[in-house]
């Protein structure tokens, strides 16, 4: 998505009701290289962003019987570590 000037990849997670830890924080650093090679990847197809900035956000949602899901939204929520480094 764009923010202004900023390119933003948006990575969503979804956890249910029995899950140890909250779906934002499963976010691990093998997936957020992963995700840094495919904004590298989206930014060589796409010349006309070269000049953007970008962000990497996590959305998550914890589903609880009975309740309405917890969506938490974490802006800047890591800066991968990938050659060429945006």
């Amino acid at each position: 998505m764009r923010d202004a000037r900023c390119v933003v990849f948006v990575e969503v997670r979804s956890r249910g009701q029995k899950a140890l830890v909250p779906a934002a924080q499963t976010v691990d650093r093998h997936k957020q290289r992963r995700l840094g090679r495919s904004a590298l990847v989206f930014f060589a197809r796409h010349p006309e962003y070269s000049e953007f900035g970008s962000r990497f956000d996590v959305l998550g949602i914890d589903r609880t019987r009975g309740r309405a899901a917890a969506i938490s939204w974490i802006r800047d929520a890591f800066r991968p570590e990938v050659d060429g480094e945006r």
